[in-house]
C-alpha cells in the first residue's frame, strides 16, 4: 500500500508539472499573439536578402520603448521567419527606426531619441577621427501610431521595405595618374562629413571638428590607381526635407614613403582652372558637398588634383562602378 501510495503522489507531481509546464507554453503563446499591439513586416527578412536588421521604438515624448536586433541567424528562428517582427509597445504616436546591413557599425541601444544615433568606428575619439563606413548600410525612419492590446487594428502589419535604394551613404573615390612609385601610402583626411545620423532623422557630428580618415595603399601596377570608400552624406543632411546650411566637404591628402611624408595637397590650394562637373560635363561651383547616394571623384596627376566630378549613383551607366 505505501508503494501505491508513493506512485499515485509521485504521479499527482508529475501531472502537477506537466500542468505548469503546459500553462507556460499557453502563457508564451498567449503573450506572442495576443498580447502584442504593434507588427511591423520586414519583406527582406522573409526573402532572407539582408544579413542583419535592427529596430528601435521611442514615444511621442523621446522616451526609449523596445530596441531589436536580429543577425542573419535569427531569421530562422519561428518568432520571426516569416519576417514579421512583434512587439508589446506603448499606445501612442511612436517613431520607428530601421537599419539592415549594419555589419559592424556602432548603433546606439536603449536610450532616449535625443541620445540615440548611428556612428562610424571610432580611429582616435580624443582627436575626434572616425573611419569610412564600408557598408551598404540601409535606414528608414518613420512615425507609426501603435494601437491598445486588443484593438482590432493592432495585429495589422504595418510594412517596412527596407530596399536596397535606402542607402544613404555616399561614396568617394580618389583617382591617381602617374602616382610616383615612390610612394607607398596615401592617407586622406576629410572634413565636413557627418559622423554620425541620429534616429531623428538628421546626419550630424560629435564635434564641429569631427574628420573621417581614410588610408591606402598602391599596388604601382599600372599609371592609374584608385580608391574609394563609403561615408555617411555632409554633416546637416536629413533623411527627409531639405537640408540646412552645412559645412563644405573638404579634404588633406598625405603622400608617404615608409615614414616620411613626400606630397601634400589640400582643397584648399585647388587651381581656379581645375574643373568641377556633374556627370553631365557641366561645371559645378564650389563648395561641394557629399549628398546621399552620391559620388565624388577626385582625379590627381602626381600630387595635383586636376579634376572633380560628382555623380548621382542614378546616373552611373549600367556596369560602371563609379564616374569617370
Amino acid at each position: 500500500m505505501m508503494i501505491m501510495n508513493k506512485i499515485i503522489k509521485n504521479g499527482r507531481t508529475l501531472l502537477g508539472g506537466l500542468l505548469l509546464g503546459c500553462m507556460a507554453v499557453s502563457c508564451t503563446k498567449d503573450y506572442f499573439l495576443d498580447e502584442n499591439n504593434y507588427w511591423i513586416y520586414v519583406p527582406q527578412i522573409k526573402d532572407r536578402s539582408i544579413q542583419d536588421f535592427y529596430v528601435a521604438f521611442h514615444d511621442a515624448a523621446g522616451n526609449h520603448l523596445r530596441t531589436s536586433r536580429f543577425a542573419a541567424a535569427d531569421f530562422n528562428q519561428p518568432y520571426v521567419t516569416d519576417g514579421i517582427i512583434r512587439s508589446k509597445l506603448k499606445p501612442g504616436e511612436t517613431n520607428v527606426m530601421c537599419f539592415a546591413q549594419l555589419n559592424t557599425i556602432e548603433v546606439t541601444e536603449g536610450q532616449p531619441l535625443a541620445d540615440s544615433w548611428l556612428a562610424l568606428p571610432v580611429v582616435d575619439k580624443k582627436a575626434g577621427i572616425y573611419a569610412p563606413g564600408k557598408l551598404d548600410c540601409r535606414m528608414l525612419q518613420k512615425v507609426a501610431e501603435v494601437l491598445p492590446i486588443g484593438h482590432a487594428g493592432a495585429r495589422v502589419a504595418d510594412t517596412v521595405d527596407i530596399k536596397e535604394d535606402l542607402v544613404y551613404l555616399g561614396t568617394l573615390v580618389l583617382k591617381f595618374k602617374k602616382l610616383p612609385k615612390v610612394v607607398d601610402r596615401v592617407e586622406v583626411i576629410y572634413s565636413g562629413l557627418a559622423t554620425r545620423m541620429s534616429f531623428s532623422g538628421s546626419f550630424t557630428t560629435f564635434t564641429p571638428g569631427d574628420r573621417v580618415k581614410a588610408s591606402y595603399l598602391p599596388l604601382h601596377q599600372s599609371d592609374n590607381e584608385e580608391f574609394k570608400d563609403s561615408f555617411l552624406p555632409s554633416s546637416g543632411t536629413l533623411l527627409e526635407g531639405v537640408a540646412p546650411e552645412r559645412p563644405p566637404l573638404g579634404l588633406e591628402v598625405f603622400f608617404y614613403s615608409g615614414e616620411d611624408q613626400v606630397g601634400y595637397f589640400t582643397e584648399k590650394n585647388l587651381s581656379e582652372n581645375c574643373p568641377v562637373t556633374d556627370g553631365n560635363g557641366e561645371p559645378l561651383p564650389k563648395p561641394w558637398f557629399l549628398e546621399p547616394r552620391h559620388t565624388v571623384s577626385f582625379c590627381f596627376e602626381g600630387f595635383t588634383m586636376v579634376s572633380v566630378q560628382l555623380v548621382g549613383w542614378e546616373d552611373i551607366g549600367q556596369g560602371e562602378t563609379t564616374p569617370v
